[in-house]
């Protein structure tokens, strides 16, 4: 029956046909929204290589980052390149073994670690004299050479500041070739005397004094007077092996 409301008006009553009070609302079913879990890699360290994943989306190198369904179990595999190590997994996973299993209840970040083989270098001039040594660090030592082939000047690397000398050691020789001072990074001489069969004979430095030696026909050590004056006395066998050794206090 029809839903009518009558008015009435100086000339009568007007019917009005009034709108049902009831309501019929369709809804739908909620939807659930997946949101993809974010997998994040770095690699750090001296050394390269390329990181994985299993299902596949990563490969690092290139792609560092990939999205995965929600609870999704993605293995990851670190493969140094040849000559670097695998260091170890840290954040979402741990360890040192090259493969690591991660659940993706959330967003993750891993770091890889690769590590460079430790390496020195060695470079010669044209005469074949061993010129620069430059270890793992990056610090490198020199050493000057003069027209005989003989190593005149060495070049000490600063211990923390790569690129850096720290000082230089300075060597002398006589016509014989055989060394006469050596100045260190301080800027102190230490003198050798020697004997005509190339024996140190005197040896005076600013750190211990001067010490006296004399050596037999054979050019084994006989006597050696050090700074304090003190001598010590030399014999020795038909195999040059020293018999005794007497300090005389």
């Amino acid at each position: 029956m029809p839903n009518i409301l009558m008015l009435k008006y100086k000339n009568g009553y007007q019917p009005i046909r009034r709108r049902s009070t009831t309501e019929h609302r369709n809804f739908g079913q909620r939807k659930t929204v997946v949101r993809p879990r974010r997998f994040n890699l770095a690699k750090t360290g001296s050394g390269t290589g390329t990181l994985t994943s299993s299902p596949a989306g990563i490969d690092c190198g290139a792609t560092c980052s990939a999205t995965f369904t929600p609870g999704s179990v993605v293995t990851l595999t670190a493969i140094p390149t040849t000559g670097s190590t695998f260091g170890g997994w840290f954040g979402a996973c741990t360890g040192t073994a090259t493969t690591c299993t991660v659940t993706l209840s959330q967003a993750r970040s891993v770091n890889a670690s690769f590590s460079a083989p430790a390496i020195t270098s060695y470079q010669y001039n044209a005469n074949g004299n061993l010129t620069q040594i430059t270890d793992p660090l990056g610090r490198i030592r020199q050493t000057q050479y003069d027209t005989l082939n003989q190593a005149v000047r060495q070049l000490e690397p600063h211990p923390s500041i790569i690129g850096s000398t720290l000082g230089q050691i300075d060597t002398a020789y006589d016509s014989q070739g055989q060394v006469t001072s050596i100045t260190d990074p301080r800027n102190l001489s230490t003198h050798y005397a020697m004997d005509s069969l190339g024996n140190l004979r005197k040896q005076t430095s600013p750190d211990t004094g001067s010490t006296d030696a004399n050596h037999d026909a054979a050019g084994n050590l006989a006597t050696r007077i050090d700074a304090r004056g003190k001598t010590a006395n030399y014999s020795w066998n038909n195999w040059g092996q020293s018999k005794v050794n007497l300090s005389l206090l």
